[in-house]
């Protein structure tokens, strides 16, 4: 199964807004870290794919600049955001889940699996335009 960017960035979205309503669900001690790096892992997402920020309806308020701006789809930038992303994931995997409320576990884990799928296509996407 291969998960699209939109896929991708639409979690991310969800993700962000989960995270923003924490009143919503029990917390335990490891939650707000957890919260932090999930919340990070959106942003950066948003900064590679600014303009999937009006496709999700937040490029308002402090994300407004996000709406004048497209994606870098160089051969380059696709090699940053791979080494980017599998730092994103290296980090979610190496996240303590001990002190974690359930929900916020499996946030965590409900993240890495989009991530591999992105590192595979982006490894995918840079050999076929440089062989």
């Amino acid at each position: 199964m291969l998960t699209t960017r939109r896929d991708l960035l639409a979690g991310a979205g969800a993700l962000g807004i989960a995270a923003a309503m924490p009143a919503w669900a029990q917390t335990a001690p490891g939650d707000r870290q957890a919260t932090l790096l999930l919340d990070t892992i959106a942003s950066e997402l948003l900064t590679d794919f600014p303009e999937t920020a009006a496709g999700l309806g937040i490029d308002t308020g402090p994300r407004a600049a996000l709406r004048s701006r497209f994606g870098d789809r160089s051969h380059e930038a696709d090699a940053k955001r791979a080494q980017r992303c599998a730092a994103r994931l290296a980090e979610l995997r190496a996240f303590d889940r001990r002190g974690l409320s359930p929900a916020t576990a499996l946030d965590l884990e409900t993240r890495e699996t989009p991530l591999g799928h992105q590192i595979h296509e982006l490894s995918d996407l840079l050999e076929r335009k440089h062989p």
